[in-house]
Parts: C-alpha cells; sequence; structure tokens
C-alpha cells in the first residue's frame, strides 16, 4: 500500500513538474529520491538535481520535506533602433537615438560588414554622393541602438524626354513622360542653378543666339528622388544675312526673293518679293522717305533684315543698318563750274566730291549712274559725257560722298545733289 502511495504521489510530482515547464529546464525526479510521508514511512532514493548550471537542492533528512528551487531561463534584452529620417530635396538624412540612449552614430555602405563612425554635428550628413542610377542600400545603428536600420537611397526616376522644334517660326521645348510628382526644373550646362520650368513663359530664343544645352530633370520632394537628367540642345540660329549698302544707288544689296524678311524702325516684318522674281535689292528711298522725289532729303533711320524662319530652323540673327540723315546738296559756295572745268573748294582726302555727266534731256538714274570721285581742290577739265564729248546743255551731277564709318566699315548716303548745266565748252 505504501509503495502505490509513492507512485501516486511520484505522478502528481511530475505532472506538476510538466504543468510549470520546469520537467524540461533540467530537473528529473529518481524512484529512489527520500522523502517522508509521514512520521513512521520514510522512502530512499537519489536528491533532486538542477541542470544548466543552476544551484543543487540539498539532500533532505528522513523525516523531513523536500525543499525544490527551479532555475529560471534569462530574458532576452531587447534591441532599439535609431530614428533615420530621409529628405530628397535636400539630399540629407537626419538621425537621433532611439529607446536606447545612443550617443554615438555610425553609418555601413558594404552590406553591414564594416561600420564608420559619423562624427558629424549636427546629426546629419549629404549623401547626394551616394546616390546612383539604380537603388542603394544603407545601414545606420548606434552604440546603445544596436538593431541595424536599412535606408534604400532610390534610384533615378525614368521617363522623361525633351525635344526641341520649331512651330510657327519660334523654337518650342516639348517635355514628356513625366511621372513624379514634384514638376521639373532645368538648368543651363552643368553648372547652372536648377530652375523651375514653366512651359507657357519659357522662350528659347535667348538660348538661339549663342546656341546651348539646356538639362532637364523632374524635382524631388522630401519623399521622391528627383529624376534622371535628360541633356537638350538649342541650336545656335543662322548667321545674319550679309547684306550691303551701296551708297552711290542708294539701295541695299544682298537681298533674297521670298527667303528674306526686313522692318523699318522696328515696324512689322515684311517678306521681301523682288518686283521682277530676280532682282537682289531695297530702295532704301522708297524705305525711308516714300513717296518723295530722288532728291529729297533722306531722313535718319534703321532698317533690319533677317532670313525667314523654316520648319527647321528658326529665323536668323538680324542684320542691323543705321542710316544717318542726308547730307544737304552743295552750293556755288564751294563748286565752281567754269565752261566743262570744275573746281570743289573744299574737297580733301576726308571730304570727297563725285559727279556724273547727263546728256541733254537725259533723266538721272541713280541704278545705272557712274561717278567720278574728286578728292582734291585742284580743277578738274570735264571732257565726256558717258562716251561722247562734253557739249553745251549737257548736265553735271555732283554730291559729296560719304566715306565708308571708321568702325563698322558700313557706306552711308551721299548728299544730295547740285545740278548744274554745261553753258560753255572749256577749250582743250
Amino acid at each position: 500500500m505504501k509503495k502505490s502511495l509513492f507512485q501516486n504521489e511520484k505522478r502528481k510530482v511530475q505532472i506538476a513538474c510538466l504543468t510549470l515547464g520546469l520537467l524540461c529546464s533540467g530537473f528529473a525526479l529518481s524512484e529512489k529520491s527520500t522523502y517522508a510521508m509521514d512520521t513512521n514511512t520514510v522512502l530512499t532514493g537519489d536528491i533532486l538535481r538542477e541542470t544548466a548550471g543552476s544551484q543543487t537542492s540539498t539532500t533532505p533528512t528522513p523525516g523531513s520535506s523536500a525543499s525544490v528551487s527551479p532555475s529560471t531561463t534569462p530574458t532576452p534584452i531587447p534591441q532599439t533602433s535609431i530614428q533615420v529620417t530621409m529628405n530628397y530635396q535636400t539630399g540629407r538624412v537626419t538621425y537621433a537615438a532611439g529607446a536606447g540612449g545612443s550617443t554615438k552614430f555610425y553609418l555601413s555602405t558594404n552590406k553591414k560588414k564594416t561600420w564608420e563612425l559619423l562624427d558629424v554635428n549636427p546629426n546629419s550628413i549629404d549623401l547626394n554622393g551616394l546616390m546612383k542610377s539604380s537603388d542603394v542600400k544603407l545601414y545606420f545603428k548606434g552604440n546603445k541602438d544596436q538593431n541595424p536600420v536599412e535606408l534604400v537611397l532610390k534610384g533615378e526616376v525614368k521617363g522623361l524626354k525633351a525635344a526641341y522644334s520649331v512651330v510657327g517660326g519660334a523654337g518650342k521645348i516639348t517635355l514628356t513622360g513625366a511621372v513624379g510628382k514634384g514638376g521639373i526644373e532645368y538648368r543651363i550646362g552643368k553648372d547652372g542653378n536648377w530652375t523651375t520650368w514653366v512651359e507657357n513663359s519659357f522662350q528659347t530664343a535667348p538660348y538661339e543666339i549663342t546656341g546651348i544645352t539646356l538639362q532637364f530633370r523632374e524635382k524631388a520632394t522630401i519623399s521622391e528622388r528627383s529624376g534622371k537628367i535628360v541633356s537638350l540642345k538649342i541650336p545656335k540660329r543662322p548667321t545674319p544675312p550679309s547684306v550691303k549698302v551701296d551708297g552711290d544707288k542708294f539701295v541695299l544689296t544682298g537681298m533674297k526673293n521670298n527667303t528674306m524678311q526686313y522692318r523699318v524702325n522696328n515696324g512689322q516684318w515684311i517678306t521681301y518679293i523682288a518686283s521682277d522674281g530676280k532682282s537682289k535689292y531695297l530702295d532704301i528711298r522708297s524705305l525711308l522717305a516714300p513717296g518723295t522725289t530722288d532728291n529729297s532729303r533722306i531722313p535718319a533711320g534703321t532698317i533690319e533684315i533677317r532670313t525667314m524662319a523654316t520648319e527647321k530652323k528658326v529665323a536668323s540673327a538680324i542684320r542691323t543698318i543705321e542710316i544717318e540723315q542726308q547730307q544737304t546738296a552743295p552750293t556755288s559756295a564751294t563748286v565752281e563750274l567754269n565752261g566743262t572745268t570744275l573746281t570743289c573748294k573744299d574737297a580733301s582726302a576726308t571730304k570727297q566730291y563725285e559727279y556724273t555727266m547727263l546728256h541733254v534731256g537725259e533723266v538721272l538714274d541713280m541704278q545705272k549712274a557712274k561717278w567720278t570721285t574728286i578728292r582734291s581742290s585742284k580743277s578738274v577739265l570735264i571732257k565726256k559725257t558717258g562716251k561722247a564729248e562734253t557739249i553745251v546743255g549737257d548736265v553735271m551731277v555732283i554730291r559729296v560722298k560719304l566715306e565708308k564709318d571708321s568702325v563698322t566699315k558700313e557706306e552711308g548716303l551721299p548728299s544730295q545733289y547740285l545740278s548744274m548745266q554745261i553753258t560753255s565748252v572749256t577749250p582743250k
């Protein structure tokens, strides 16, 4: 009966140990343990022993109760993390201590193989130099918050495309493929400052003067990285047309039919259409003094010429010609005609005269007239009118010749002219 009682008690202890989880932690009960069931009954056996380095209970003496001290499993210390915040607009990351109260911070750029102390103050560093076209993983931790924090630097946003075209004679930039929400920005070349792109107000003309490369990208937001940079070359506009002043004929030469445009005193652009379909000049008088006679004084004015825009090119740079007010005609005070002997009293290298001869009844044609220059006050004997001998009734037309501008080398207009009829022929 006593043995049955012992078996029952043993079973109760085993069940209790299983219930408390102590049997798994290293306690084993031997059938030879000694316990006092009552004052008259004693069970002998080994003592309870504790594994895993725990203290061992003492052997109970007959008549006493066994004292059992179960072992405890150490509770893991929870690992904490620092706080990491990325701002893609500035390209900087900030970090702060977590619950562990870190005072030092570390960065790993090689998958946590090595850690570098971030000895900067304040707790922020620039990561622009670590950003690449694809994602980049970085890790941060503290000396007391040792659970690493993974930061993924996002790759460039791709898809933006830029194109240049000519629409209605003006350059136009078209951007497509934008996927971000921050808008678009541009800069001049690689070193310019980024400026917000506003399509409706952007003009390409200032950049077409010299030709330049513009760069575009999608703007960064706090949480989104800026996009991949797209370069676009703005072509230089064509050079100005080679148009010159022909002062003898009062025209601009070098015009091209239905290819060039001109305007006067900042007026409207007019396409040059030659009356005969092949002429290559513009009459200056008709531009600056329309409706006047051929010897009316021409006022000062500005004439501008450019090559017209096409479907592929903008209009050329502008050729600007400044016309000074025409000088008045010489008078008999400085010009003397005796027979066919002509004397220009104040003629010199810096003040030159020029004359042409007309036959009796001939009308002066500025486009066909041939002029002879007088560069000194020495008298000149007029012998020919055209190919014929000069005779009484022929007309001498004389004017002051305007020299080329010393800076622009532009030819100016001669003065109004003075007509003097031959009343006698100087004997040879």
